[in-house]
């Protein structure tokens, strides 16, 4: 049996079958474009906002601690309570136990005066009262003679009664402040008192950012993994005159830029997303600058008394 096509329905021609697939690839491409387009886009907004969401982190963190910049310590004209370097930050306060600071260790010792870079009871060692007692081992203080500052990192401590023997590091420079006896400090038979400090360290190591609040027995600071994608970091000193530095300089002749100057701080960022994506940026990060400004309360407080 042979079947018979109306007249006027004849099959498509060569040409026309070519012309449709043409069209149909056309069409198929420029679907995949828009479907590239669109994962392109979304792998690029969920960049962004991975950057975004570190950026508001690290702006965080940093809003916390150097907003207990200075608590319960003054800055003086050589010793800050806000120290920056490069990409370090360091903030120093004194710690609070049941709403109560730590309160200064006075120097046992009526001696006589004591020859430069000399403790009491060892080179690198004073004697000091036990009440409320706070200092161990690995501790940071400050050792106060008069007007005089230093910072120190407890080694050992020695109880005897109500007097306690204070070991510490010999190191003249510790977390960017004069340590133990720089400058040659001398310690006379009064006037001298070792505080408990806290502390927290920023910096940038390894494409990342640290957070430490502990040193290590060697001095270091004890760093801790705060956020990663962290490509540099710089951070800028801003003093009350509006003047900006890299840090403090109380020996240039300049009186507007010692450590109890400063007004605020200025931190600049440059993030990398974390992971990367093929589709963008040619599969190398994307990187974008942040940057915030912190003027901790205590440290306008200090200003706003002075004037």
């Amino acid at each position: 049996m042979r079947v018979r096509l109306p007249a006027g329905r004849a099959g498509f021609t060569l040409v026309e079958l070519m012309i449709a697939m043409i069209v149909g690839l056309v069409v198929l491409a420029a679907a995949t474009a828009v479907v590239a387009s669109t994962w392109r886009g979304l792998a690029g907004g969920r960049m962004r906002e991975g950057l975004q969401r570190n950026a508001r982190f690290i702006n965080e963190a940093l809003n916390r601690d150097l907003s207990e910049t200075g608590v319960g310590i003054a800055s003086s004209v050589q010793f800050g309570s806000l120290s920056v370097r490069n990409d370090t930050i360091v903030i120093l306060s004194v710690p609070y136990v049941n709403d109560t600071a730590a309160a200064p260790h006075t120097f046992q010792y009526g001696g006589a005066p004591l020859a430069a870079a000399t403790g009491s009871c060892g080179t690198y060692c004073v004697d000091l009262d036990t009440v409320a007692w706070d200092l161990a081992a690995n501790d940071l203080a400050m050792l106060q003679a008069n007007n005089e500052r230093r910072l120190i990192e407890v080694t050992n401590v020695t109880r005897s009664g109500a007097i306690a023997s204070v070991t510490f590091r010999p190191d003249t420079i510790l977390l960017q402040h004069e340590a133990a006896y720089a400058r040659g400090l001398t310690l006379p038979n009064n006037g001298v008192a070792v505080t408990k400090l806290k502390f927290v360290a920023y910096w940038v190591e390894n494409g990342a950012l640290m957070r430490a609040q502990e040193l290590n027995p060697n001095g270091t600071p004890k760093g801790e993994l705060i956020a990663t994608g962290v490509d540099s970091m710089r951070v800028r000193l801003v003093f009350s005159d509006g003047t900006e530095a890299a840090t403090a300089n109380p020996l240039d002749g300049n009186g507007d830029n010692d450590w109890d100057d400063i007004l605020a701080v200025r931190v600049l960022a440059w993030l990398q997303s974390d992971p990367t994506d093929l589709r963008v940026n040619n599969g190398q990060p994307v990187t974008r600058a942040y940057g915030w400004w912190f003027a901790p309360r205590n440290l306008r407080y200090e200003k706003n008394r002075i004037s």
